[in-house]
């Protein structure tokens, strides 16, 4: 039976979350670090040694007043206060069941030191300049398998389940291992790969940049996380082997094999699945695929997007069979000063599909329901592979070369029925593709003095995408829009071959004027080429072609786009605001080929840019930024001849299309702090385009014409992303609020529409974690609710109720339980409402000190069949209904060592 989301409920959990709130008002040990003059002291670390030892070292950071706060239970205490520069201050305390204050008041030492360094057991988090060390050892109970549940131990990190981890809530960009990027600095496979056991520490690197020399003048504030391993666990193998079978054709084959030391590293994963599993994560994806440098200059005219390679981090529960196999190999070298850096990913899909969609069609005040099923295999092979060497010949001198290749071949089969008005239409689509991408850069970059820096780049990427499809169907295809000669069977085939190339140089020269004055210099070329072609044909039962080149079909098109650039950056500094303003000009050059005509168009564009931001301390900032862009139409866009896109769509570009032109606005306010501070991060941003490209549609029954339009009707978008959270003692409760919304006009059916769409969204949940007791559980609750509207051709109103409830509980030292229960409401205001439930249930034993681990597993424990979604566009909304995998028990052997 389903649980049923109603307004006791949502008070339950609004009372549990106030409750919970209450819960942590017990003894307050708070106080102010102040200096020799009484002034607050921002940064201090301020420690607490029990002495009980069933009590945890508790630790916090004063913040700006030198103000500072820590939940305490009654012991005896010894207070340990330091601050750099300043000499360390110790007492004794004791504390009852009252609250508790005191003024600590420190002196500068003598002797100056840069760095103070306590011993970890009684200093578990210390921080050198941008840097915060953490001894996660002093957080362990010794239960933990996977690096990822050590981190979770650690106040204020946290890894969700796609492996990303979070400071505070901001995500962690670069993950190292010894120094060196982990598969590319993705963090899924280090968390979920990597043994508790073998780390000793962990980093994490503020303001990171590879290249240590332009840190100064980068600024870049991103995060990285640097696991440091023992000692013991530098220099010899170590991984697991895990093996498991369950009810129908489940199955699972898992191993994770390392080897570390000082000068060469060797990792490799295997998995092999049939439950949905995945190994990367989207986040890893997203790094190996189209890599370039970072110092290049972002562009996104051409596609470059391998499919099959992105369906490794999409959780495959939504298919009624599935298959996966993934071997990734990394290896890593170090040769006077060199590194050498290789990986190998290769990946295998065979799955199958079946979805039900309800479509309604918008046409003024008319509307037309489509009921159609899909049964959707899939089957396809695809692979990457880097190579990656970097030379420190000195420490003024980093030079990097890199060369990454994927290729991805599939085949997808699709069997589709369509009933309109009591009329069926039956129809098979065969999609045959083969892509291949191969890119390189290189990166020089040098210190020329303390005050002149200097960037090059050369970048270049070619990559190959070749679909072809054949519709099948016993009735003519778009019979309105496609003229078929009569047969018994009709098969209309398109052949896609598309190539694209990018080349680009850029040089960068950075000049230090004076402390609050910095310059740099930005010059470079981009060349982009892509060669776009389409064929259609109908294929007769007798094996002749009939071209439909005479029907507007076919498409041979050469797109050329030159863009040369010169820029300058300044960054000036006033009390504690910094701003960056920058202005850039560009040359463009834009030419597109086709039907023995060429349209060219040269012009010159003002780029500005202008970044400020106030550093109230070094973990609280605010930051503005602004840029007026400019974004050429992709080549498929420009194409103008007819395109077949779907057996109802049928595509045409539009060779007169120019630039779009829109201004980008975004306020940015952050506090992310140790020691239980109130962390957040809130995000206002606002996006308003003067030039629009945006698709006319026509619409005759379900069948659809698509045709891109250049337009000066202004289009705006406008929203925010917040997120506030706390560490108490026994809990971190956080809310997490987004809204967006959008505005613009579109031609359908020559009607000019204007249009909005509106999503608000609202997370509120606890995470009890980091007890002092570990007998007892960790239990993460949340609850989201979702609004979404529409306003164009008609209204269209959604919400959605979502709870979440994760536990994890060790119990008698050996066994450990983990539980994920899901409820997902989705409610259409006109009635359609589906509501489901998801459980997840695993239980490990694995004795302390022994290699072998034991698994119970229960997936979908409530054998939920089937789930639906709400969609809508501009001029159709749908509801799905996708059938899922069933119940799955799974026993699991695993061997550590």
């Amino acid at each position: 039976m389903l649980f049923r989301l109603n307004g006791l409920h949502i008070k339950c959990l609004l009372f549990f979350y106030l409750f919970t709130l209450q819960l942590i008002n017990a003894q307050v040990f708070s106080g102010k670090v102040v200096d020799e003059q009484e002034k607050g002291l921002n940064g201090a670390s301020i420690m607490l040694l029990p002495k009980n030892k069933n009590n945890k070292v508790l630790f916090a950071t004063s913040q700006t007043s030198g103000s500072f706060s820590l939940e305490v239970v009654s012991d005896s205490y010894l207070l340990k206060v330091n601050y750099l520069g300043y000499e360390s201050y110790e007492d004794s305390i004791k504390i009852t069941n009252k609250d508790y204050s005191k003024q600590i008041q420190l002196f500068p030492k003598i002797d100056n030191l840069d760095e103070v360094i306590i011993d970890y057991k009684y200093q578990p988090i210390r921080t050198k300049l941008d840097t915060m060390i953490v001894d996660v050892q002093a957080f362990a109970d010794g239960n933990e398998r996977k690096l990822k549940e050590l981190l979770n131990k650690v106040p204020g990190l946290e890894v969700d389940k796609n492996g990303i981890i979070k400071l505070n809530g901001k995500a962690v960009q670069h993950f190292l291992v010894e120094n060196k990027l982990f598969f590319g600095g993705g963090s899924k496979l280090g968390v979920e790969n990597i043994p508790a056991d073998a780390v000793e520490q962990i980093e994490l690197l503020d303001n990171f940049t590879e290249v240590e020399f332009l840190k100064d003048v980068l600024n870049t504030d991103e995060l990285a996380l640097n696991v440091k391993l023992k000692e013991d666990k530098k220099k010899l193998w170590f991984g697991e082997v895990e093996l498991g079978l369950g009810n129908s054709s489940f199955r699972d084959a898992h191993t994770a094999v390392f080897y570390y030391s000082p000068e060469q590293t060797l990792n490799l994963i295997a998995d092999h699945n049939t439950y949905g599993k995945t190994a990367l994560s989207q986040d890893d994806i997203l790094r190996f695929l189209g890599n370039k440098s970072q110092f290049a200059l972002s562009t996104n005219n051409l596609n470059r997007t391998n499919a099959s390679l992105f369906s490794m981090a999409r959780k495959k529960k939504n298919v009624t069979q599935t298959q996966a196999e993934i071997v990734a190999l990394n290896y890593t070298k170090e040769i006077k000063k060199t590194d050498y850096n290789s990986y190998l990913i290769f990946n295998h899909t065979d799955q199958e599909a079946f979805n039900e969609k309800l479509i309604t069609y918008l046409q003024d005040n008319n509307t037309n329901q489509e009921s159609r099923t899909t049964r959707l295999s899939n089957n396809a092979i695809a692979g990457l592979g880097s190579f990656q060497l970097k030379r420190n010949k000195t420490k003024n001198k980093h030079l990097k070369y890199q060369a990454d290749a994927n290729f991805s071949i599939r085949e997808n089969t699709y069997f589709q029925e369509s009933e309109l008005e009591n009329t069926t239409f039956q129809i098979s689509k065969q999609l045959e593709a083969d892509f291949f991408d191969f890119s390189q850069f290189l990166e020089y970059h040098q210190s020329h003095s303390k005050k002149t820096k200097s960037t090059l780049v050369v970048n270049s990427n070619i990559n190959q995408n070749n679909p072809n499809t054949l519709y099948q169907s016993s009735t003519p295809i778009l019979p309105n829009q496609i003229s078929l000669i009569q047969d018994d069977a009709y098969f209309l085939e398109q052949i896609k071959k598309i190539t694209n190339q990018e080349h680009q140089i850029r040089y960068r020269l950075y000049q230090v004027l004076s402390n609050n004055l910095h310059l740099n210099v930005d010059v470079g070329n981009v060349f982009q080429f892509s060669n776009f072609n389409t064929e259609e044909s109908q294929i007769l039962t007798t094996g002749e072609e009939n071209s439909l080149a005479n029907q507007g079909f076919g498409n041979d098109m050469n797109y050329l786009l030159n863009n040369a650039y010169a820029g300058a950056e300044f960054r000036f500094k006033l009390g504690k605001l910094i701003n960056k303003p920058a202005i850039n000009l560009h040359y463009y050059h834009f030419q597109n080929s086709q039907n023995q005509e060429k349209v060219s168009v040269n012009k010159v564009l003002f780029e500005p840019k202008w970044h400020s931001q106030i550093n109230f301390t070094s973990t609280h900032k605010l930051s503005f930024d602004y840029s007026w862009n400019n974004q050429f139409p992709r080549p498929n866009l420009i194409a103008n001849r007819f395109q077949l896109s779907n057996f109802n769509l049928i595509f045409r570009g539009n060779e007169l299309l120019q630039e779009e032109r829109f201004h980008n606005f975004k306020l940015h306010a952050s506090n992310f702090k140790m020691g239980g501070a109130i962390n957040y991060f809130a995000s206002l941003y606002f996006n308003r385009k003067t030039k629009v490209i945006r698709e006319q549609v026509q619409i005759d029954g379900i069948n659809q014409f698509l045709s891109p339009e250049l337009r000066n009707t202004p289009e705006n978008f406008y929203g925010g992303v917040f997120n506030i959270s706390k560490q108490f003692k026994y809990l971190a409760p956080f809310i997490s609020p987004k809204f967006s919304v959008s505005d613009y006009s579109q031609l359908v059916n020559n009607q000019d529409i204007s249009s909005a769409r509106r999503d608000q969204k609202i997370e509120v949940g606890v995470h009890l974690r980091n007890f002092r007791n570990q007998k007892l559980p960790s239990v993460k609750l949340s609850y989201e609710k979702s609004f979404q509207q529409f306003r164009g051709i008609t209204n269209s109103n959604f919400e959605t109720d979502e709870i979440k409830f994760d536990f994890d509980y060790t119990f008698l030292s050996d066994f450990n339980f983990v539980s994920a229960f899901t409820y997902f409401k989705n409610r259409q205001l006109d009635g359609f409402t589906e509501e489901f439930n998801f459980l997840d249930l695993k239980l490990s034993y694995q004795k302390e000190n022994s290699p072998w681990a034991f698994t119970l597993m229960l997936n979908n424990a409530l054998d939920v069949r089937s789930i639906s979604t709400n969609q809508f566009s501009d001029f159709l909304t749908t509801q799905t209904t996708t059938f899922v995998l069933p119940r799955m028990l799974m026993f699991k052997i695993g061997y550590r060592f």
